[in-house]
């Protein structure tokens, strides 16, 4: 087993919703938050190129910890865990998106997954991002 770390650093940005439509009778598909997205998966890619130096076919286990600033107006007090927007399940979905051709060919090559969404600790000048594990059978 091949074990891969690293750390994408940014604001996290959540898979949007794809809506399709008929404009004067052609369909139309439209990905909401597409720009940000695509950013958020770039940076994805980029620090996972750094340390992962092969497309895997076997099976691949990952684990990932999303970092979000948390907003002044909320104490860890009243609010200690993130239970609030992004979803989970669309913060995994833009990782695993981001990750195939990179770290695996396609991600139904996904067996587990394993996410965590977590307030920043800016007393440890925690930054906001993604800590991510790739564990891949050779």
């Amino acid at each position: 087993m091949t074990r891969y770390m690293f750390e994408a650093i940014g604001t996290p940005v959540p898979e949007g919703s794809t809506r399709a439509f008929m404009v004067n009778g052609r369909p139309v598909i439209t990905h909401v938050g597409a720009p940000k997205l695509t950013e958020w998966r770039d940076i994805i890619g980029w620090s996972a190129r750094e340390s992962i130096k092969e497309v895997h076919q076997g099976a691949i286990r990952i684990e990932a910890v999303f970092w979000m600033l948390r907003p002044p107006s909320v104490s860890a007090k009243k609010r200690p865990d993130m239970t609030v927007k992004p979803d989970i399940d669309k913060l995994a979905r833009a990782l695993l998106d981001s990750l195939t051709g990179i770290a695996y060919r396609d991600d139904s090559q996904v067996v587990k997954l394993t996410v965590d969404k977590r307030y920043c600790d800016t007393s440890l000048n925690q930054q906001p991002g993604v800590a991510v594990t790739v564990l891949a059978e050779d």
